[in-house]
């Protein structure tokens, strides 16, 4: 089944990438103060919320890459549309894999690092985190539609990831600009942060990613 050989491509993408967020959450979540409201509390959970989104939105570039843009890498693509089934069922189920495998690096490492704090340090940090959930799943998925859709476009996996880390660049600068400085950002992120829940609203929004690759596959001469 083309799900089992999604799965197969991108499985140890997504078990490396879980593993390096669970590492680094259950190294450094026993280093946050007191939960207690104070700007040193605050300032420490934004900076590990911040590398730990990176290491998300590596991981969607990743995942986004590898998927349908491999088999335009590899030149597999043209035999898989001669099996007789229609265009959009290999890319939704394309798609629909990555996006299941970022949702289990945005939830897993989380609980992992729950459990090892509680028996290994006795106290327990990370369940701070999923209030964020929300973030790094909008983010990274938002990331890996991109990435998506852009390999799609540019009929090309590398050239796909290129252009993604290209516009995540020019986004940041763009922000960087826009507020101010790097104080600011911290500002706006702690915003962010106390804000995510309410993300999970724009997450029907990420659908426009996978339709628009939809539409060019249809339209697409193999």
């Amino acid at each position: 089944m083309y799900v089992w050989k999604c799965w197969r491509d991108t499985r140890w993408r997504c078990l490396i990438y879980s593993a390096l967020l669970m590492i680094f959450l259950a190294a450094t979540l026993p280093a946050l103060p007191p939960d207690r409201p104070s700007a040193a509390a605050a300032f420490a959970f934004v900076a590990i919320v911040f590398f730990g989104l990176l290491i998300g939105i590596v991981a969607a570039v990743s995942l986004g890459s590898v998927s349908i843009g491999e088999e335009w890498d590899r030149g597999s693509l043209e035999f898989l549309l001669t099996r007789p089934y229609p265009r959009w069922r290999f890319l939704w189920t394309a798609w629909a894999v990555g996006a299941g495998e970022l949702l289990t690096l945005a939830t897993l490492p989380i609980l992992l690092s729950t459990v090892v704090e509680y028996y290994w340090f006795g106290d327990v940090h990370a369940w701070r985190l999923l209030k964020v959930t929300p973030l790094l799943f909008g983010t990274a998925s938002t990331v890996y539609g991109t990435t998506f859709l852009f390999s799609m476009l540019l009929r090309s996996g590398r050239k796909g990831m290129n252009a993604a880390f290209g516009s995540i660049a020019a986004t940041v600068l763009a922000l960087l600009g826009y507020g101010g400085g790097s104080r600011s950002m911290v500002l706006y992120a702690v915003d962010i942060v106390s804000a995510s829940p309410k993300l999970l609203m724009w997450l029907p929004v990420l659908l426009v990613f996978p339709i628009a690759a939809q539409l060019l596959l249809e339209r697409a001469e193999i």
